[in-house]
């Protein structure tokens, strides 16, 4: 069974950018600290998460993807927290031209800081500048050789590119760097799922849900392998326990439609899968196929 997955980008901490710019002073107001470097700051793993946010909907892994919160949140977060979890949140609401801004102005002092080459990665990256996105991860793991959130990244790029072994060996490294962070387990059982091996998926699925029993992305994905597991009730009470606008996401709601129509109530299933709102291109022929299933 053909299924649109979606990919999490790691960032414990993001931003973006390069050159330093420093604020027009007239001659006469310049002192001596104005020519002082600053010191660049060292890389402290017990910082690098998301500062004053989690997620409502998806806790297991919002201290580690911005992916994982709403617009207002993020925006909360660019109101409110220190400047790399600002520009984080600038690359996120795609507003690129503040978030370079303000790159170029902490370069000096987060010039030695993966968190900060990382961010940089990722506001490329939004940017689909995907060859820019790689060279900053990498700078990031220059940085810090096992830094997990550039390595996870650069899985999701392998994935984007259907390199599909390459990726997998990243997202594993990223494990092996932090055994402690969710993404890259999440990225490796969605690619055992996708590749049929149903049961690895299942039990790291399963392992989640016990984590964070409310995160939306966790009990869709185990709704998904319910369905691939042709336990079709179970994966129908997972989907149903979703919020409706979950439901309603292009990567849920095919899986969806498809489990109620296996689990015997078709006419929901139907009904489901022509109203569904499917704009992905490669997710349209996912589509195209469910529907003459559920329609027969």
């Amino acid at each position: 069974m053909i299924k649109k997955v979606i990919f999490i980008l790691c960032s414990f901490a993001l931003v973006s950018c390069s050159t330093t710019r420093k604020e027009n002073k007239d001659l006469g107001e310049l002192k001596d600290q104005d020519f002082v470097r600053p010191k660049a700051q060292k890389y402290n793993y017990r910082e690098d998460y998301i500062t004053h946010a989690h997620s409502t909907l998806f806790p297991l892994l919002s201290d580690e993807s911005m992916e994982r919160y709403t617009e207002g949140e993020k925006e909360n977060i660019e109101e409110k927290s220190n400047e790399l979890d600002k520009l984080m949140a600038l690359c996120h609401l795609k507003k690129s031209k503040e978030a370079f801004e303000l790159a170029d102005n902490i370069y000096l002092k987060n010039s030695e800081n993966p968190i900060y080459w990382n961010s940089v990665g990722l506001c490329f990256f939004y940017q689909q500048d995907y060859r820019k996105a790689q060279l900053y991860f990498n700078k990031a793991l220059g940085k810090e050789k096992n830094y997990a959130p550039a390595m996870n990244n650069i899985g999701v790029l392998y994935r984007m590119k259907n390199e599909d072994q390459k990726a997998l060996e990243a997202f594993k490294t990223a494990k092996i760097y932090n055994r402690f962070s969710q993404t890259p387990k999440f990225n490796i059982a969605q690619l055992y799922l996708e590749y049929g091996l149903i049961d690895k998926a299942f039990s790291e699925f399963i392992r989640m849900k016990k984590m964070a029993p409310n995160d939306m992305d966790v009990r869709a994905a185990l709704a998904t392998a319910y369905l691939l597991k042709k336990e079709f009730r179970q994966a129908v009470n997972e989907f149903e326990s979703l919020p409706e606008k979950i439901q309603e996401r292009e990567d849920v709601v095919i899986n969806y439609a498809l489990s109620l129509y296996y689990s015997g109530n078709k006419e929901k299933a139907r009904d489901i899968i022509k109203d569904a709102n499917i704009k992905d291109t490669q997710t349209k022929e996912y589509y195209s196929f469910a529907r003459k299933v559920v329609m027969q």
